[in-house]
Formats: C-alpha cells, structure tokens, sequence
C-alpha cells in the first residue's frame, strides 16, 4: 500500500491535470483530498477545470482555504467559467485585486434590488414604446 504522502500527492496530480476519475480513484484509496491546506482546489482552479473544482468542492474543500486562493489562482489565469463557479459557490469576490473584480463583476449575482429596477426599468421602456408608438399611430 503506498504511504499516505504518496497518495496525496498523486491525488493533487490528478487535480492539476483534470483527471477527475484518477482523482476519485486516489481519495478512495486513501488520500486526503484536503491535504496541504486544500491545494487541489487551488491547483484545478488555476488550470481552468471546472469539473475538477466542482468535485472538489462536493468532497468539502475549504472554498476560502488560503483567503480564496481557489478564486485568485482561477481569475489570474483567465479562467471565467471556474471564476463564475467559485463566486457562485461562495467564493468572496472582494479577495481579488481591484483590477479583476472590474472584468469578473459580470459573474456577481445580482442582488433582488438590483433585478427589482431592472425590471422596474424594462417596464418604464415598454411603457414609453408603446405610448410613441399609439402617438405616431394617431
């Protein structure tokens, strides 16, 4: 039976290169996914590997181990689809820099004010269409 330092390290290899079977197959043996302070997170995260990161997060890695290093390690490398999954899982925004919350703000969900005027906005411009259109009509 290889040693536990063994197993844990081929399990975080696994996470780096996406291979999310290799990865089940590595904790079923015995690896502790949450091994060097949740770095498989980190490690999927800055690859891009949603799928990965998912599975991760389902096995209960620490989405803010290292003050959100997951979402740091995601957005540095481009990664907006993992960027979006991370936010969406609790991931806290305001742990990246200024300049990448400006181009992942898009992935922020909307709170229920924000959509309330939009739609309340939407409405207001539905209603002057019409009226300009009955106007113009007449």
């Amino acid at each position: 039976m290889p040693s536990q330092t063994k197993l844990d390290n081929h399990m975080i290899m696994a996470a780096v290169q996406g291979k999310d079977d290799d990865l089940r197959e590595q904790v079923r043996m015995g690896a502790n996914p949450r091994a060097y302070k949740d770095v498989a997170l980190q490690a999927a995260a800055g690859k891009g590997y949603t799928s990965t990161v998912l599975l991760l997060l389902e096995m209960g890695l620490d989405i803010h181990a290292q003050e959100d290093e997951a979402l740091k390690c995601a957005a540095k490398n481009d990664h907006e689809e993992t960027v979006g999954v991370l936010i969406l899982h609790g991931a806290h925004f305001a742990a990246l820099p200024e300049d990448q919350q400006e181009k992942y703000r898009h992935l922020v969900p909307k709170t229920r004010e924000e959509l309330r005027a939009e739609q309340n906005t939407a409405v207001r411009v539905r209603q002057t269409s019409l009226r300009n259109f009955i106007r113009h009509r007449r």
